[in-house]
């Protein structure tokens, strides 16, 4: 298989604090990392400077490729909240020198709307954020989730609302290997693709039964297969970072020691 260039995102130990983050994925190296507005109560850069942030990215030979996430972004009603919000995380990523922006659509059983009424007002949300992308030249990305309640859950129908909103110049998607799989969806976009997102299942209850707990590192028991997915993405001209997303306590939980261990026996579970 072609060369891969893995990355690692900030929830695969969410207790580390920046310093320690990069110094794990530079041990590893690995040189693209993603952080996260969910963890550690919201302080995305742990509270540095801008200065301070690119010194350690500089000390440690890495790239800030994503803020994930902006979430909901594809409500229903007003946008304005959603547009200042966008903003400060543009905002953001730009002083710190992040690359991109993830995406995620709405994921909550009480929304209501048809999938016509959540494709049309994921269309109108693309389209009131791209100026402020364009503006600031952060990439927007777009995480479809497999999930049975999601409003916008194949990347077929992203790619759609994108070119039907105009943003291919500011819109490109997330594969995420997991939502991949949970939707069921065969086909692949690999030249709408900016980023993607590996994580393994061993578990081997019923796929409607799967949740973000279940997963894991990429390795020999996967049920997803990553590495078909992985595999089709590169021969399809994907060139871009494979970022390790895992969300189960049992790999955040790992000393630092033994998450590399296991990193490392997944890197090469992947490339030989």
């Amino acid at each position: 298989m072609k060369e891969i260039t893995f990355g690692l995102n900030r929830i695969i130990s969410p207790d580390l604090n920046l310093d320690g983050f990069f110094s794990m994925a530079s041990a590893l190296g690995i040189r693209y990392v993603e952080l996260r507005n969910d963890i550690r109560n919201g302080q995305i850069f742990d509270g540095l400077d801008p200065s301070d942030v690119k010194a350690k990215c500089r000390d440690h030979g890495l790239t800030i490729f994503s803020i994930n996430a902006l979430q909901q972004f594809n409500k229903k009603g007003p946008l304005d909240e959603k547009i200042r919000e966008v903003r400060d995380l543009l905002a953001s990523a730009k002083n710190y020198g992040c690359k991109a922006l993830v995406m995620c659509p709405v994921n909550d059983p009480a929304d209501t709307r048809s999938k016509e009424e959540s494709f049309e007002d994921t269309v109108t949300a693309l389209k009131a954020y791209g100026p402020y992308f364009k503006e600031s030249g952060v990439l927007g990305l777009v995480e479809p989730l497999g999930f049975s309640i999601c409003s916008l859950r194949t990347k077929e129908k992203a790619v759609k609302a994108i070119n039907q909103a105009g943003g291919t110049e500011t819109y490109k998607l997330v594969h995420d290997t997991f939502h991949h799989f949970l939707s069921g969806e065969t086909v692949i976009f690999p030249k709408e693709t900016g980023l993607v997102h590996i994580s393994g299942v061993e578990e081997t209850i019923e796929k409607e039964e799967i949740n973000d707990s279940h997963r894991v590192l990429v390795g020999s028991y996967d049920r997803m297969f990553n590495i078909g997915q992985i595999r089709k993405l590169i021969e399809g001209g994907y060139e871009g970072v494979f970022s390790y997303e895992p969300f189960g306590s049992q790999i955040q939980k790992l000393s630092i020691g033994r998450l590399k261990e296991e990193l490392e026996k997944s890197i090469r579970s992947i490339t030989d």
